[in-house]
């Protein structure tokens, strides 16, 4: 964005000066040119949201609106609608801890940051800190990936029925196919490609039983 509307920058040092300041962004030097979206249409975008959305479809909200409009202050409308977006989890501290007088504390605000990062992270593959947002602290056991996450949350028992019930419906050529591949894996050279468990359960999912075709 910078680079399209400064006349001949020579480093990307002189990016950050506009009109003889140098600032400490990218960012910053973006509003300094009025080159990022301004608030105030998301400021009233999330507010709407807030009469009538559950807490968790306001921080989808959020983060569509930190990946996909850019707001020049991310950080203000964060400060000004968390407690909002911390509705949920709060109720749920409260219930766990049988203590429903108890109020919004830096680790429910660490939370809802946690879960907004998650959706920046599936729908952009990007972190906060990337999005001018603070970046949450993550435990050792909330840290791994969100897509692991994802892929451990299949209901096998579902899969295998599918799976069943449909390989009946495969073509001559399909079917090869699928035996190949599940004899391979049966042999052990999944385990030399690196094929996992759950990469056996998913691999004949991978089969498109709707229009005949074999996914890649």
């Amino acid at each position: 964005m910078l680079l399209v509307n400064m006349p001949g920058p020579r480093s990307f040092h002189e990016l950050k000066i506009v009109d003889s300041v140098t600032h400490a962004t990218f960012r910053s030097s973006c509003q300094a040119m009025t080159l990022l979206e301004r608030n105030q249409q998301w400021d009233i975008c999330i507010n709407d949201a807030c009469n009538t959305a559950h807490p968790n479809q306001i921080r989808a909200l959020f983060a569509i609106i930190l990946t996909a409009c850019f707001p020049s202050s991310p950080t203000e409308l964060w400060e000004r609608y968390r407690s909002l977006m911390a509705e949920d989890i709060l109720r749920r501290v409260r219930l766990e801890n049988g203590n429903m007088a108890m109020e919004f504390t830096e680790v429910i605000y660490n939370e809802t940051l946690i879960n907004i990062e998650d959706k920046c992270l599936t729908i952009a593959n990007k972190v906060l800190i990337q999005l001018g947002m603070p970046a949450p602290t993550r435990s050792e056991i909330g840290s791994f990936d969100v897509d692991l996450r994802r892929e451990q949350s299949y209901n096998i028992s579902d899969f295998q029925l599918y799976v069943q019930s449909n390989i009946p419906k495969l073509t001559c050529e399909q079917k090869g196919i699928y035996d190949r591949i599940m004899q391979m894996i049966n042999d052990g050279v999944g385990d030399l490609l690196g094929c996992t468990r759950r990469n056996r359960e998913n691999i004949s999912y991978q089969i498109d039983f709707g229009n005949g075709s074999i996914k890649e």
